[in-house]
């Protein structure tokens, strides 16, 4: 147990080291100036980059006070002299001041912080690192997290025939289908893509899922890619994608895996169960305990190293997980998501939020109803108010100008052609 706890603590510290030295001195200066008004210094995630942040900026400055996360199974964890928090505790004072250390999540777990009436300032650790962001401008306060730079009318057009093609295939095939998370959202609030959205999501009960896993290669035009878990390819997600081949909407950490990198529309499986019941919160813990084994199995860290010992350490359980079975793995994260025996009122999408177990009453998805999106009428839940306020809460508001914005670094956008490394690997995709 000490030896893989060494190991895991080396492997963050070595994957990050770079990334957190390359602007050490900057950030122990801009925490210190926010620490003086007796503030609280706080990290928000501790996945690999926090222990990373804690072993290389933090380590001789002891500039964090508190730790947070919003996964059930870290929070009570302890590390070093921390103990990690959930993340509801920050209601209890105005004096923290928190840093999202994986500015992937940064709106999300800003939304959560709105939940909660957290008033006390949020800062994106990578924003500023990438973005060279000064103590001046945080303490001047004339720093504004930069947006990524998005043609969203071209995007928009492109999730669009995506989401056309899948709707052709799903009626072909009698395939129910609708609209779900931000998508539906866009379709009630917008009567279409929310304009700074930069991604399309659809739900399917497990039964259709699985139907459209059978057909989608054989009715899809060829213009289209389907992607899904599988043993030659590098894609980890249990959600499947439906994507335009000659196209490209890379982010950082996906760029150098064997997968379609074009522009997609996320399809995800609905099972049923029920988030009051404590059966399922117990199935979700050990999902997310197989997921993290199918990402680790899939996902090697791309690492810019000379040293082939730290090369070997940051990939170590990639290494170790190639020793399980792909087969193996995927059934039994079929077998927890699957369950015969489930509430058949309750229907739920195991990863619509992290860290949290949420489900709707059947009847409240089905019969599923048509609704405008763009130049079409496209299905969202039947009673979409009640959807939409359980995910959203009030979600006829529009959230803070700052927060609209894509959540993802995207390093290679193209609307008409494939990402270089892809078309080198791309018929063994097909």
């Amino acid at each position: 147990m000490k030896v893989r706890q060494l190991l895991e603590n080396k492997a963050s510290q070595y994957l990050y080291e770079d990334y957190y030295n390359s602007y050490k001195n900057e950030l122990v200066n801009i925490m210190k100036n926010l620490k003086r008004n007796n503030k609280k210094i706080v990290l928000w995630g501790f996945g690999k980059k926090g222990k990373a942040f804690l072993d290389t900026v933090n380590k001789d400055v002891n500039l964090v006070d508190v730790i947070v996360d919003i996964n059930p199974k870290l929070t009570g964890k302890k590390y070093k002299k921390f103990e990690i928090k959930e993340y509801s505790m920050l209601s209890k004072g105005n004096d923290y001041i928190v840093f999202i250390v994986n500015g992937i999540f940064f709106s999300d777990n800003v939304m959560h912080l709105k939940k909660i009436d957290f008033k006390g300032e949020v800062y994106d650790l990578d924003d500023i690192i990438r973005n060279r962001v000064c103590a001046e401008e945080i303490i001047n306060n004339i720093y504004f997290r930069k947006a990524t730079d998005i043609d969203y009318d071209k995007l928009h057009s492109s999730l669009l025939i995506i989401l056309k093609e899948i709707d052709r295939v799903c009626k072909k095939n009698n395939i129910k289908y609708f609209l779900e998370g931000g998508t539906a959202l866009g379709a009630i609030r917008h009567g279409g893509f929310i304009p700074w959205d930069d991604d399309a999501d659809i739900g399917m009960l497990r039964d259709d899922f699985e139907k459209f896993r059978q057909i989608a290669k054989r009715d899809l035009d060829e213009r289209f890619f389907f992607q899904t878990a599988r043993r030659k390819s590098d894609y980890y997600n249990l959600f499947d994608q439906v994507g335009i081949i000659n196209s490209s909407y890379t982010t950082e950490d996906q760029l150098h895996l064997n997968m379609f990198h074009g522009i997609h529309v996320d399809i995800f499986a609905y099972d049923y169960f029920s988030e009051d019941d404590q059966e399922s919160k117990s199935r979700y813990l050990k999902l997310i305990k197989y997921v993290q084994k199918l990402h680790l199995k899939k996902r090697k860290s791309f690492v810019n190293k000379k040293n082939v010992l730290k090369r070997v350490i940051i990939n170590y359980k990639y290494y170790f997980m190639k020793l399980v079975p792909f087969k193996v793995l995927i059934n039994k994260i079929n077998k927890i998501q699957i369950s015969k025996d489930g509430n058949k009122n309750e229907i739920g999408c195991w990863f619509m939020e992290r860290g949290v177990v949420k489900s709707f009453n059947y009847n409240d998805i089905f019969p599923i109803i048509n609704k405008k999106f763009e130049d079409v009428e496209l299905p969202v839940p039947n009673n979409y108010h009640k959807y939409l306020t359980k995910v959203y809460g009030d979600y006829m508001e529009l959230p803070p100008e700052e927060l609209r914005t894509v959540r993802n670094r995207i390093v290679d956008i193209s609307f008409d052609r494939r990402l270089s490394n892809e078309i080198e690997k791309g018929e063994k995709l097909l």
